[in-house]
């Protein structure tokens, strides 16, 4: 993770923010309160996916 550079997260950092935003709003607007909070988890875990796959690819890259 120390090799990754920030070019390669922009994208993904971008994306679920605009995600993260649009997923606020939807809990809020249909769920309420329990809507936000399923939506930051929902946001976090798609972060974490994105970030993961990324990291990964560049650990294999690097090895051959």
């Amino acid at each position: 993770m120390s090799q990754m550079k920030t070019e390669t997260m922009v994208v993904a950092k971008i994306i679920t923010a605009l995600l993260g935003v649009m997923f606020n709003f939807a809990g809020a607007y249909f769920f309420g309160i329990s809507g936000i909070v399923f939506a930051g988890v929902l946001f976090s875990v798609l972060f974490f996916v994105w970030i993961a796959m990324l990291s990964i690819r560049i650990m294999t890259d690097s090895i051959v």
